[in-house]
């Protein structure tokens, strides 16, 4: 449990600093009228993970297989894998599409 809370702990910080950084671009660009979907996006993230927490505690605990619990459990890791995976080439990609733009 402790290790858990220590990941959650430092996930939080990070996801606070990507917030900070993208309301400092919208204040410095001008854009603030943009300031209100960050924090929309933000607080339903919050919504969100909380009931996945709650969903996935009462389906993986309400099996009494070990084995179908480790199965669901591998599943859930496998689809986080493939989304940060899938993020993190899609961010490459536009990040080059942004640095073309900025050069036209």
């Amino acid at each position: 449990m402790g290790a858990a809370l220590v990941i959650a702990f430092r996930e939080g910080l990070e996801a606070f600093l990507v917030v900070g950084i993208i309301l400092a671009f919208l204040e410095k660009t001008g854009l603030d009228n943009f300031k209100r979907h960050v924090w929309l996006g933000f607080f339903s993230g919050i919504v969100v993970s909380f009931a996945l927490v709650i969903v996935f505690t009462v389906v993986v605990d309400g099996f009494e297989s070990e084995d179908l619990q480790y199965n669901i459990s591998l599943a859930v890791v496998l689809l986080a894998i493939i989304l940060l995976t899938y993020m993190v080439f899609w961010m490459r990609d536009n990040a080059e599409l942004a640095n073309l733009q900025k050069k036209i």
